[in-house]
């Protein structure tokens, strides 16, 4: 490391403040959960003009699809920099146990980032994940949005994608999109928009899917027989710097994360391989981390000696469904990421974002740099309060990394 002698000092610092921080912002509840009100599972987005956009489960059985009717809800925020009131992006009825209408819920979305369209899939129907089986199956929904004027976002009526879904994966019992964030490429666009990633959470464990049409229909990453975590489950993925996808998923048995990536040998045919399955060594956890959280790649300078680099995040809970934290690392280099088990381990550090229950998490980096954070806390009446914070790099890292436009 060629550091002048105030680069080293520097650098000696951050390293010594590298460690596990608390992450000092201001957190918003967006959606607080009552004796009468029950929110889980959050997604966030940006709109191209900058607004964001918090994605929340609004449970009336107040437990996962197939306890009884849930609608999806959001709120905006814009240039007025004031939160919206709840609206509706997808509302269930409760009483169609047959149809995808029954409850939706799990939000993964996306916004197109050259039409401004939005993209939301769903898990929806009357059957839980757990009963799900080939006969009757947890169902899978989308809905499309258009911005209009102000805080407002025309939905498409929800379609039925359970049958496309399920034919990808022929042995699939039970299928639904890890909520939260769908991974749109900087890179690879060989269809009608930017290719999309989103990961699935499967009874054949974590799998991958990509849409080279915004999600109007959806293809096996690695092909139908690919298995990239067998024993993986709520999953999400992300873009590596050179086009490759990161499988980050929570594991049915053990504590940690598994990471897989998928390498191309032609993007325009979708062709490649998965690599062999590895498990994180995200420092500090205790007990299991008993949900899934958000995996993000954001381009950062380092601050000990103006170095450009990219940064990898990674946010759950460090005691079964408590103190979420995010976790992050430099990758410098494609050295970084060679294989999943490099990638998987070396964390520099972490920030602690919440002192007490706390469990879904999700973020993206907005157009100004910092991570928009939203994330489920202080467990109540079968659900959460659905909290957010604007988080910058050099809070998160202790001031070792700064955004880089």
């Amino acid at each position: 490391m060629n550091y002048r002698p105030i680069h080293l000092f520097v650098a000696i610092i951050y390293m010594i403040l590298a460690g596990s921080i608390h992450c000092h912002a201001q957190a918003i509840t967006l959606f607080p959960t009552t004796a009468a009100d029950c929110y889980r599972i959050p997604s966030i987005l940006q709109l191209t003009d900058g607004t964001l956009v918090a994605f929340t489960d609004y449970r009336f059985g107040k437990g996962d699809t197939g306890s009884g009717r849930i609608d999806i809800l959001y709120k905006t925020l814009g240039a007025s920099g004031v939160w919206s009131e709840s609206k509706m992006a997808m509302q269930g009825d409760g009483h169609k146990a047959e149809t995808i209408s029954y409850a939706y819920g799990d939000a993964a979305t996306v916004t197109d980032r050259e039409t401004g369209h939005v993209l939301l899939m769903a898990a929806a129907g009357s059957v839980s994940y757990h009963h799900s089986t080939t006969a009757q199956p947890l169902r899978i929904a989308r809905t499309m949005g258009t911005p209009g004027c102000g805080d407002l976002i025309r939905w498409t009526a929800p379609t039925d994608e359970t049958q496309p879904i399920y034919s990808l994966f022929p042995e699939a019992k039970r299928i639904f999109f890890g909520s939260g964030r769908i991974c749109q490429s900087r890179q690879v666009k060989h269809g009608t928009h930017y290719r999309l990633y989103a990961a699935l959470c499967t009874n054949l464990g974590s799998l991958v899917v990509y849409s080279d049409n915004f999600g109007i229909s959806w293809h096996a990453l690695g092909g139908s027989e690919a298995r990239p975590a067998p024993d993986g489950d709520e999953p999400k993925c992300e873009e590596l710097p050179d086009g490759s996808v990161l499988l980050s998923c929570r594991q049915s048995r053990g504590g940690q994360r598994y990471y897989n990536i998928f390498t191309y040998t032609d993007t325009h045919a979708a062709t490649g391989s998965w690599a062999t399955v590895a498990t994180t060594d995200l420092p500090g956890i205790t007990n299991g981390s008993a949900t899934n959280g958000e995996v993000l790649i954001v381009p950062a300078v380092r601050t000990a000696d103006g170095k450009p680099v990219h940064l990898l995040l990674q946010s759950v809970p460090t005691n079964k469904r408590n103190n979420v934290t995010i976790y992050y690392k430099q990758i410098a280099s494609r050295d970084t990421y060679a294989s999943p088990a490099i990638l998987a381990t070396g964390w520099e550090g972490s920030c602690q974002v919440s002192q007490t229950s706390s469990a879904y998490s999700t973020m993206i980096q907005t157009q100004k740099g910092d991570i928009a954070f939203l994330y489920e806390e202080n467990e109540k009446h079968s659900g959460y309060d659905i909290q957010y914070q604007q988080l910058s790099l050099p809070t998160i890292t202790g001031q070792a990394y700064r955004f880089r436009p």
